[in-house]
């Protein structure tokens, strides 16, 4: 559906990305940034998108060390963002829900409440 918001996930782990997109795709269009297991292009595919794209929300990783500027970069374009990670104290003193893998509910109900709860 053309309605549906766009949910961009950002993780480097293609084994967690499966998983993601069935969890999500309830809650609208799952997109995922170009780049396999390489952190790197993961998080230049995921800073691309958000400047030409503007998803609804980001759900993103630590993408090995990169999670945090990622999260700051779509904070600032306005996009919220949802931490899914195994290395929670990479968002320490950010202003955004922080979900440590692998917690598949709390990640749904975070990434719904930052659609505005709305969906699901």
């Amino acid at each position: 559906m053309g309605s549906d918001p766009r949910i961009l996930i950002a993780d480097d782990v293609p084994g967690v990305v499966r998983v993601l997109r069935r969890v999500l795709r309830r809650l609208g269009t799952v997109e995922v940034a170009d780049g396999g297991d390489d952190p790197d292009a993961v998080f230049f595919d995921a800073v691309h998108r958000l400047s030409l794209d503007r998803p609804a929300v980001l759900v993103a990783d630590g993408i090995e060390g990169h999670g945090r500027d990622l999260a700051l970069a779509a904070m600032e374009a306005g996009v919220p963002v949802v931490a899914y990670t195994g290395s929670p104290a990479l968002f320490d003193g950010l202003d955004l829900p922080v979900v440590v893998k692998p917690a598949w509910d709390e990640l749904v109900a975070a990434v719904a409440d930052a659609l505005g709860g709305t969906r699901g």
